[in-house]
């Protein structure tokens, strides 16, 4: 991960982490149906959009993981 997103998503509020998490949810349940019905074509999208995904996911925990440690 490319170190311009891992400071983008250090910038970004909890509620436009959650907003874009959303989005993106909604993304992927579209892709997976767009690539069973052969629509679309590249597949390596959807893993990328799944690994954004997680990567948020981990932002957000972050502060709990750090108070889980205390």
């Amino acid at each position: 991960m490319k170190k311009t997103v891992k400071e983008e998503l250090k910038t970004k509020t909890k509620e436009e982490l959650l907003k874009s998490l959303k989005d993106l949810r909604k993304e992927i349940s579209k892709l997976s149906l767009d690539i069973s019905l052969q629509k679309e074509k590249n597949t390596a999208l959807l893993k990328t959009k799944k690994k954004t995904v997680t990567r948020i996911l981990t932002f957000l925990n972050k502060p709990q993981i750090i108070e889980d440690k205390k």
